[in-house]
């Protein structure tokens, strides 16, 4: 059997659905799904979507936050906070029970958008790093690069398409 998986971009993440969090990286031919775990500092990807965990949305005041629920049932929220007063202006990705991030979807770059401390950030990566972390929207500059060298992380389905092949 041979196995084609698609992704589908979505327009704009709706509550109570199931979709990949997921980097797609047009210039490596390749797109990264986040697994549900973090690697150091980062949210750990993988090319191979069935490693992948369902990722959902949830509608609060001001916008929606991003989760993830465990095989146990224990939901996970993907949160941006600041790095630190040693840092100032900086910002990390981290996975918490007590998100405080709220995030407003943006259009133009198909990503979510948080504003923390001042500086508003989106989880993505840049150059071929595979890993996804928070990234401040001014490092964006040129919108036609999206894909090709700054990759903010998106929302898709994944479509699995099975064909059997005569040996």
């Amino acid at each position: 059997k041979l196995v084609e998986v698609a992704p589908v971009e979505v327009a704009a993440p709706e509550a109570e659905t199931a979709y990949k969090f997921a980097l797609v990286q047009n210039n490596l031919g390749q797109t990264l799904y986040f697994t549900g775990a973090m690697s150091g500092y980062y949210l750990a990807t993988s090319a191979n979507p069935f490693e992948a965990v369902d990722v959902f949305v949830e509608d609060v005041d001001g916008g929606q936050r991003i989760f993830f629920t465990s095989a146990e049932g224990v939901k996970t929220y993907i949160d941006v906070v600041p790095r630190g007063a040693d840092q100032p202006g900086k910002g990390n990705v981290i996975l918490t029970d007590a998100p405080t991030a709220v995030y407003t979807w943006d259009a133009e770059r198909k990503t979510f958008t948080t504003t923390v401390e001042e500086n508003t950030w989106y989880i993505g990566t840049y150059n071929t790093y595979n890993t996804m972390s928070a990234s401040n929207v001014s490092y964006i500059e040129d919108m036609t690069k999206i894909g090709d060298s700054q990759f903010p992380a998106g929302f898709c389905t994944v479509n699995i398409v099975a064909s059997q092949v005569a040996s």
